[in-house]
């Protein structure tokens, strides 16, 4: 199987543009410091990306996500 890799063209020249990296729940899991099973009690963002029925989300998305939902301590506090 062969990954094929999307181009841009700056300055003139064709540049490579790396893949866009999307985290699989499991490592969504690992980056919260969760069991994988305890996801299903979270109610994640939207999927950044579909494959078939595989879910992917930027890191970005997750970073974010985390840092606005409740958490221990800051349940019914909102930032204004």
């Amino acid at each position: 199987m062969s990954v094929k890799i999307a181009r841009t063209r700056e300055n003139g020249r064709m540049r490579q543009k790396k893949p866009k990296r999307y985290l699989s729940t499991v490592e969504v899991a690992e980056r919260l410091g969760v069991q994988r099973s305890t996801l299903g009690r979270y109610k994640l963002p939207t999927p950044d990306v579909m494959i078939g029925e595989t879910r992917g989300w930027t890191a970005e998305t997750i970073d974010a996500w985390n840092e606005a939902r409740p958490g221990s301590g800051r349940w019914g506090t909102a930032e204004k």
